[in-house]
């Protein structure tokens, strides 16, 4: 059986109206409405960057609200980490995606 991920399944088309958020600890880091994205790597890269540092698990929540679509995915995060390092490969092991989840190496 073939694994799929939603990077393959939830497609965005740049004039789909996106809702994203981000949330730590109960507490909401990120909530925008937004369009013009043509990925939802994009819209992750956006919300995570404009998140901060954050330490720990944070739950990103994205909504294509044009197609009717919805999805969740938890990040975890051993320290402190902005954006930057999330999306820059680490030289012993880059980050990787299973599924739906993000894998941080450290």
């Amino acid at each position: 059986m073939e694994m799929t991920s939603i990077f393959d399944t939830h497609k965005i088309d740049n004039t789909d109206v996106i809702f994203a958020s981000v949330m730590c600890n109960g507490k909401t880091l990120v909530r925008i409405t937004q369009s013009n994205f043509n990925s939802i790597e994009e819209v992750m890269q956006r919300v995570i960057s404009m998140a901060g540092k954050f330490m720990g698990v944070v739950r990103v929540q994205v909504r294509n609200m044009t197609q009717g679509w919805s999805t969740g995915m938890a990040i975890a995060s051993q320290r402190r980490i902005t954006s930057h390092a999330l999306t820059s490969p680490v030289p012993a092991a880059p980050a990787m995606r299973s599924g739906t989840q993000y894998t941080i190496p450290w």
